[in-house]
């Protein structure tokens, strides 16, 4: 389930990246033609607009870093019961045939 959050990630990063490039690329145009109007609530709404997105982006990143982290983590945990749980097995066995010699 995380895997598939942290493909989400990448595509919304993706989406977002795009959508920056496309601010980037129209606001120059549209902010030029707002100065020569004299429209200055309309460029400072195209600047808050672009900073909102890049924060957003920035928020995003760093979901994605801690999902990837706490997967990791989670990664390491599970081999790491898997060590212990593989270190028993030898004395499961040597209980079973304890037990087996008392039951015959």
């Amino acid at each position: 389930m995380k895997r598939t959050a942290i493909e989400a990630f990448n595509e919304t990063i993706k989406i977002f990246e795009e959508q920056c490039h496309t601010q980037e690329r129209y606001s120059k145009e549209y902010m030029e033609r707002f100065r020569r109007e004299g429209n200055d609530k309309e460029i400072e709404r195209i600047m808050m607009n672009y900073e909102k997105l890049k924060s957003r982006l920035g928020e995003i990143h760093d979901s994605k870093i801690s999902l990837e982290q706490d997967l990791k983590a989670q990664a390491l945990d599970n081999r790491e019961t898997d060590k212990k749980m593989n270190s028993l097995k030898p004395d499961l066995i040597q209980i079973r045939k304890i037990r087996d010699q008392y039951l015959v």
